[in-house]
Parts: C-alpha cells; sequence; structure tokens
C-alpha cells in the first residue's frame, strides 16, 4: 500500500485522486454476487473478495490501486520523467558515497537531502516539491 510521502507525490505532482470516500456497489453475474468499492470522486472501482480473505476493507482495497511512486527507482524515474513533461529539470549529485537531488522549474530551486540510498535521497526532493507545490486544482 502507498506510504503518506507516495499518497502526496500522487495528489500533488500527478494530480490523482487518493480515494478518500467510497460507496458500494453489488453486481450479480453468474448466479454469484459480487460487491466492489467504488471511490466517489474518481469513481475507480476495487473488487471485494470478502469470501475469500475474510472481511475486506473497502477504503483499503481502494488505497492498493494507489501507484508506490517511490518503491524503487524505477518507479521514482517514472515520476521525475513526469516533473520534465512539466517543465521541470533535475539533476543529481554523487559525492563520497551520497546522492543528492536538485529539482528546478523557474525560479524555484528545491534540494533533497544527502543519503546514502539514491531511493531515499530522490524521494526527499520529490516530497519536498509536492510540499511546495501545495494542492492541484
Amino acid at each position: 500500500m502507498a506510504t503518506e510521502e507516495e499518497l502526496l507525490i500522487n495528489e500533488r505532482l500527478f494530480g490523482a485522486c487518493n480515494h478518500p470516500d467510497y460507496t458500494l456497489e453489488s453486481e450479480r453475474s453468474w448466479g454469484r454476487t459480487y460487491q466492489h468499492a467504488v471511490c466517489v470522486s474518481c469513481n475507480a472501482r476495487a473488487d471485494l473478495y470478502g469470501e475469500f480473505s475474510g472481511t475486506t476493507d473497502p477504503l483499503m482495497e481502494l488505497k492498493l490501486l494507489i501507484p508506490r511512486h517511490c518503491r524503487d527507482m524505477i518507479a521514482i524515474n517514472k515520476v521525475l520523467r513526469h516533473l520534465e513533461g512539466d517543465g521541470w529539470r533535475w539533476t543529481v549529485q554523487r559525492r563520497d558515497g551520497a546522492h543528492q537531488f536538485s529539482i528546478a522549474k523557474g525560479q524555484m530551486h528545491i534540494q533533497g537531502i544527502a543519503a546514502a540510498d539514491e531511493t531515499s535521497a530522490a524521494r526527499s526532493a520529490l516530497v519536498r516539491v509536492a510540499t511546495s507545490l501545495g494542492k492541484r486544482d
């Protein structure tokens, strides 16, 4: 499931829905009744398989649909490419075994923390960009 940082990046950098509320819908097919949790904001649907796994939390099932933007460098590179499409530019400095990401657009220049792990360094810079942008309309 996406972390709080990934939820922030999902909402502010991608303008995507974090599925804050849901309704339940039932569907009958082939003699069986299926339940779905449907986000009231974006109509995303998550299948609920309560009979197989016990009780299912519909909100958690919807949150599982949110991409893990900071899971690894492959996912982080997708976020960085998305930012490049919006006119941002980024650089990474590597010295003494530490990585530090800088992300800039126009007069705004944001630096992440220096960390030995490249994923942690990139995550810190992306979270700082997301918090500086505020909520996207």
